[in-house]
Parts: C-alpha cells; structure tokens; sequence
C-alpha cells in the first residue's frame, strides 16, 4: 500500500511538471483517497479496510 502511495504521488509530481493538470489533479486526488485509508486503517482496531 505505502509503494502504491508513493507510485501515485511521484506520478502525479511528473505530470504536473510536464504540463498535465488535469491527471496530475485526479492522480493527487486518489492518492490522498488512499491516504485517508490508509488513516483510518491505521486509527482502526480492525484489520479490514472500510470505507
């Protein structure tokens, strides 16, 4: 999960430096999803992801 996280924030890093907003944005945007997640996964007892 902490590589898919990395993957997507780099992704969203290189297309916003190579002029691509638009997927930059909606990349930025999953990644943070997975953030919060990761989060509450992290804040959870149980082992199962909920969302």
């Amino acid at each position: 999960m902490m590589a898919l996280l990395f993957l997507g924030w780099f992704a969203a890093f290189v297309l916003a430096w190579t002029g691509r907003r638009v997927a930059s944005v909606v990349i930025a945007l999953v990644s943070l999803l997975l953030c919060v997640a990761l989060l509450r996964l992290h804040m959870s007892d149980d082992i199962r992801i909920s969302l």
